[in-house]
């Protein structure tokens, strides 16, 4: 806990003036108060070491009034269920709304710990100083037309009569599962969601100025659709591109940078011969004042992401790999400044378990090395 600690000492200040290959985290670097959006990665899901640092290094953030929200790589509607939880005193528990709320990846007993904590932080704030959690993923239709579905029977009870026959229905059901796949339904279904999808934007924006969540709940839907409607190749590009809109809106109503927790892949700002992803299109658009953080790691077992148990993973032997470009003896967290390092490679591991080539601080600003981990 205490090397955890100095390390977000690091990172909350923000004016480096050393130039060492390697650094431990030291305190009286410059602020983070001029940023927009502080991303911190990771190069695998399912690592408890990698949850603990981040719910820690949020925390801080949160006492030195640097931040009051966090976005998490979930579905944006789902999670606000447990937006509303921690910004109200209704009953449930920290368990039941992480599992309405939030990506299985996420969930342990760290977040249920970090979402308890925002409950209690906000029992004695004002509204307008209150802690927010907060998706930016599309992935899934059912929650958004859900909120939107319930909202519109509030002011019309008979609004479901202007979308085809069974329209809510097969919305509700995009993306719902890791093997929907909408381009196996019948034409006659395919047409149906297309109708019903612009037949309930219309009926939003009738309402969005007064609610401005439906508006982000309908481009939920929308994006749930292109990206079930993408192809092999550019459905991750479709992705990505959503969440960024979905982050720059939420900007929008922020006054404080906000606090981004994703995959490495997600937050980084370098784009490829074929991915742009979500860091790239934000600090496009923020430069300087998009700051992204990964996390990687030396050694360890991390919990597996879409099969049950978990994996080993052993150090590295590319002479380019992170870990050889350490050149002072190795703490359990050690923080580089990506500035320093010219195409280090890191681990990339999702889908598969591959490995990234850096592009220095164009991918990163910084990268927070951990010696071992362990399963979450």
């Amino acid at each position: 806990m205490k090397n955890t600690l100095a390390t977000l000492l690091f990172i909350i200040c923000l004016s480096v003036t050393h130039h060492l290959l390697a650094q431990t985290p030291l305190e009286g670097l410059p602020t983070l108060h001029n940023a927009k959006v502080i991303a911190v990665g990771e190069s695998a899901h399912g690592v408890k070491d990698f949850t603990k640092y981040k719910v820690e290094l949020f925390k801080a953030l949160v006492t030195k009034g640097v931040t009051r929200t966090l976005l998490i790589e979930t579905n944006y509607s789902a999670a606000s269920a447990i937006n509303d939880y921690i910004r109200s005193n209704q009953g449930s528990q920290a368990d039941s709304v992480m599992k309405k709320g939030l990506y299985g990846i996420w969930a342990g007993d760290d977040m249920a710990e970090l979402i308890t904590w925002m409950r209690d932080y906000n029992s004695s704030k004002p509204t307008d100083e209150q802690l927010s959690f907060l998706g930016f993923d599309a992935q899934s239709a059912k929650a958004a037309t859900e909120a939107i579905e319930n909202f519109l029977k509030e002011k019309n009870a008979d609004s479901h009569t202007l979308l085809p026959v069974n329209g809510l229905t097969l919305m509700k059901e995009l993306g719902v599962s890791r093997t929907y796949n909408i381009k196996k339904l019948p034409k006659e279904d395919q047409e149906k969601i297309k109708k019903s999808v612009i037949a309930l934007r219309s009926l939003v924006d009738v309402h969005a100025a007064q609610r401005p969540a439906l508006h982000l709940h309908m481009r939920v839907i929308e994006h749930t659709l292109a990206f079930e409607k993408a192809n092999p190749i550019n459905f991750t590009n479709i992705r990505d591109a959503n969440m960024a809109e979905i982050v720059a809106e939420q900007l929008k109503h922020e006054s404080k940078p906000v606090f981004l927790w994703a995959h490495n892949g997600h937050i980084n700002k370098a784009r490829s011969l074929w991915y742009k992803p979500m860091g790239y299109h934000l600090s496009n658009v923020l430069g300087a004042a998009y700051v992204a953080v990964g996390l990687d790691f030396r050694a360890g077992e991390i919990r597996n992401t879409y099969t049950t148990g978990t994996t080993r993973f052993e150090p590295v032997q590319d002479p380019k790999w992170i870990g050889k470009k350490i050149n002072q003896p190795m703490q359990e967290v050690t923080l580089l400044h990506m500035k320093d390092f010219k195409g280090i490679t890191i681990r990339n591991i999702g889908s598969g378990n591959g490995m990234y080539k850096t592009k220095s601080d164009q991918s990163f600003d910084y990268m927070v090395y951990f010696k071992n981990v362990s399963p979450m």
